[in-house]
């Protein structure tokens, strides 16, 4: 069966500019993390991979947030990354359950569940794969969100293809044992958080660039 990525993407209303950007850098980056995330996200083997977290952008300063994630950066993200014949629309009741999403990255009464921005982006990432915001490629909408709500933080970060999918293989396996033990969802997002922040980052020399084009119309064939 055949897939390719979806490059040109209506921008939803309310979506800004720099978020687009950062949503097509990623997915240009990391072609063959979205394709895996296509075909249904076969689990790699886990591997470890812990260390401490430190909320600071890539100069070493402190990070204020100024930025989160709206439903229109969800949208966006979904139409990025779906397979080129799938068809534009986002499925019926997916605002609601974006919405559920979003709303959790404010406090609530004044407190906030994950005021760090390392365990916010792992939360947002768990929420939309928990949840099923949308009826596919939801482990792919998770892993945009975490870059772009650190992006737009100003924190580059920069794992490779493998980190992206144990991330992925973690939440799905965290999910399945906290749903047997809720209470300890809080301590495994902020371990999510700590792998993250463990990943390496961009640095203003180093050469970000986008695959060739060559790369990016290369049509993957998968096996089903």
């Amino acid at each position: 069966m055949e897939f390719k990525l979806k490059m040109q993407v209506p921008f939803p209303m309310g979506l800004q500019q720099e978020t687009a950007l950062c949503a097509q850098e990623v997915v240009e980056r990391y072609f063959d993390f979205f394709a895996w995330v296509q075909v249904g996200c076969p689990i790699p083997a886990e591997e470890k991979n812990e260390g401490t977290k430190e909320a600071q952008n890539n100069n070493g300063e402190t990070v204020n947030e100024k930025w989160l994630l709206s439903k229109w950066d969800i949208e966006y993200f979904y139409g990025l990354i779906r397979p080129a014949d799938v068809g534009c629309a986002c499925p019926f009741g997916w605002m609601e359950k974006v919405e559920g999403v979003v709303d959790q990255q404010y406090p609530i009464f004044g407190a906030e569940r994950f005021p760090d921005l390392f365990d916010k982006a792992a939360h947002m990432a768990w929420l939309i794969i928990k949840n099923q915001v949308f009826p596919d490629y939801n482990a792919g909408i998770a892993v945009l969100a975490v870059f772009v709500l650190l992006g737009r933080n100003e924190i580059a970060i920069n794992p490779n293809e493998q980190d992206l999918k144990s991330f992925v293989a973690r939440i799905h396996l965290w999910i399945k044992k906290t749903d047997r033990e809720p209470e300890y969802e809080d301590a495994v997002i902020k371990e999510l958080g700590n792998v993250i922040n463990t990943w390496g980052r961009l640095t203003k020399n180093q050469d970000i660039s986008p695959k060739s084009t060559d790369s990016l119309d290369k049509v993957r064939s998968v096996d089903n």
